[in-house]
């Protein structure tokens, strides 16, 4: 699910007013000409559901009471209607999907927050990039705002505490694997509320799948620029919902507490919560199939499945900022469905893990796959290697050719021989990276790994980086893939209309 969302669908059960399901008549008017669809839904005033949401203006006050009660699959299933109805989402997304509009209860200016998020590489998780999706507002819900230990924690602290919050003691948050601290900011009187700021010591993107999300349905974020929605097909159009594996400390007490509470939490907030993710199912093996299609294989952040949400940032400057779209989106991650037997809940996993290598500018958080041979960051370090050995023979090539016309005698100096030195042994090295050499999960590539000061490279001025490529990269190995989700989408899909 893309920037269009042409396949958006809504997780709310909303009460709607019997339809009227009047026949529609097809007329021919010539023998040459196409058929033509008349809605005989009309009425003589006019006044049909239609009617009303094409005339948007005349009806404005019915208009937007009708809209702000729609969930996203009737809006997304009007838009096919006709095509004056076929802008219905894209016209209306700044206005009902408004960002700052649902933070500004918790500070004054939320544009200026989103500056401050994308100035110190921080993201909204939790429930309320779920309630942004959904449209909704639960009043006594918190804002959680997760960001990298280090300066930028410092700075939104700071940043937080100048809009009237109070620091409170900082808390565990009792994550299973990894080393999660939330410290809680309270504001009194009547803007009452709370942020909370999840610091980690690792990567935000990393952070962000791998640990706050307990659930498929809260799998959203908010970056300064733009909101993602991990599995909007499952959560929106489904209904469902499944619980994340790393949830809670050790022991099965702790844990079916945590999910008891996270769900009782969501249901007396309004959220609807299919039984089949928490309660046993009388079809388990279906139950199990159907979730493996919606959700098992290697995703990217942004890609078709995503639902993504651009911001209005005209009054930003995107060169002082690092962690936005243009970055997010060329992660992966891997998900997974474990089940320790046939009669047990399922849960879902993220693999997923930081990489840097000589060809990228920045840290990239990607897919982690148990057999390495079916990891797209096996398949892109490969690609990344073979770039990497021609990028070094063309900055070898440039440089011989400048000292050539800088020293007509050949001879060199102290400086050139080890510029050449460096450039041969990184010439070895990445030629040795073959695509049996990516089995090996490590957070550098080879060589930015080196050691050996003698050996160490340093990429020179004009070199080519390759970030942009990444989400071309991994469109072409999902092609690659005989049994790539979409593949098993299609298969699913020909198999329930043959049973129709």
């Amino acid at each position: 699910m893309a920037d269009h969302h042409s396949h958006q669908q809504s997780s709310l059960k909303r009460k709607r007013s019997p339809t009227d399901h009047a026949p529609a008549a097809r007329i021919k008017q010539e023998d040459d000409e196409p058929v033509e669809q008349i809605d005989r839904s009309y009425d003589q005033n006019g006044s049909s559901l239609i009617s009303l949401l094409i005339e948007r203006d005349r009806y404005a006050p019915i208009f937007d009471n009708i809209y702000d009660h729609l969930g996203i699959a009737d809006i997304v299933a009007l838009t096919r209607v006709s095509k004056a109805l076929s802008t219905l989402y894209t016209d209306f997304l700044s206005l009902h999907w408004n960002v700052d509009k649902h933070l500004a209860r918790f500070v004054a200016n939320p544009k200026a927050l989103r500056h401050h998020m994308g100035m110190n590489r921080s993201l909204i998780v939790g429930s309320v990039p779920m309630q942004f999706f959904s449209r909704l507002c639960w009043k006594d819900s918190s804002l959680d705002i997760l960001v990298e230990n280090g300066p930028e924690a410092e700075a939104m602290m700071a940043y937080i505490a100048s809009q009237g919050y109070r620091k409170q003691t900082k808390l565990d948050m009792c994550h299973l694997h990894f080393d999660f601290e939330m410290t809680p900011f309270k504001r009194g009187g009547t803007a009452q509320a709370t942020v909370n700021l999840i610091t980690i010591s690792e990567s935000t993107i990393w952070a962000f799948l791998v640990g706050p999300a307990s659930m498929t349905a809260n799998s959203c974020v908010i970056a300064w620029d733009k909101a993602y929605c991990l599995y909007p097909q499952y959560t929106h159009t489904h209904g469902k919902t499944m619980f994340a594996a790393r949830l809670g400390r050790h022991g099965r007490r702790g844990r079916a507490r945590t999910v008891r509470t996270s769900v009782t939490r969501f249901q007396k907030r309004g959220w609807l919560v299919s039984d089949r993710s928490v309660r046993p199912n009388p079809d388990l093996a279906e139950d199990y199939q159907f979730a493996v299609r919606q959700l098992c294989g290697t995703r990217r952040i942004g890609d078709i499945e995503t639902w993504s949400i651009p911001f209005d940032c005209c009054d930003f400057s995107s060169d002082q900022f690092q962690l936005d779209s243009t970055f997010i989106e060329k992660c992966t991650f891997r998900v997974e469905i474990t089940k320790k037997n046939a009669f047990a809940r399922m849960r879902f996993k993220i693999d997923a893990g930081t990489f840097e290598c000589c060809m990228l500018r920045h840290r990239y958080t990607f897919d982690i796959a148990s057999f390495p041979e079916d990891d797209f960051h096996g398949y892109l370090r490969y690609s990344l290697y073979r770039k990497a050995v021609s990028e070094i023979r063309r900055s070898l090539n440039i440089h011989r050719n400048a000292f050539r016309k800088s020293q007509p005698d050949g001879k060199t100096d102290d400086a050139t021989e080890v510029m050449n030195n460096q450039f041969s042994a990184a010439l070895k090295v990445m030629s040795k990276a073959t695509e049996q050499d990516t089995g090996n999960w490590d957070e550098l590539c080879p060589l930015l790994a080196l050691l050996n000061a003698d050996e160490s490279f340093e990429r020179p001025d004009g070199w080519q980086y390759a970030d942009d490529l990444i989400p071309q990269i991994y469109e072409d190995w999902n092609k690659q893939q005989p049994y790539s989700r979409a593949m098993m989408k299609v298969k699913a899909e020909i198999k329930e209309e043959n049973e129709d």
